[in-house]
């Protein structure tokens, strides 16, 4: 059994892991939402990664320009 400062500090050890993972999320989210270039990146490296935000930006914030404007700028097919 953890004596209760280890406890203690094993929580504050888990909060700060999660903490660190919703900026770290959040920073890439942002980052996809606002920058056309890094989302091209993202398209070239990890494309599950994009269909996963174009699906939040389109069934969320009911933006479908967004996935349009992009393929036609990088000159991707849609069909």
């Amino acid at each position: 059994m953890l004596s209760k400062k280890a406890r203690r500090y094993l929580g504050t050890a888990v909060i700060a892991v999660e903490l660190g993972c919703f900026i770290g999320a959040y920073r890439v989210w942002h980052m996809m939402n606002t920058d056309q270039d890094y989302r091209k990146s993202m398209h070239e490296n990890y494309p599950s990664v994009l269909d996963v935000f174009y699906y939040s930006a389109e069934r969320f914030a009911g933006n479908v320009e967004v996935r349009k404007d992009d393929y036609k700028s990088w000159g991707v097919s849609t069909e």
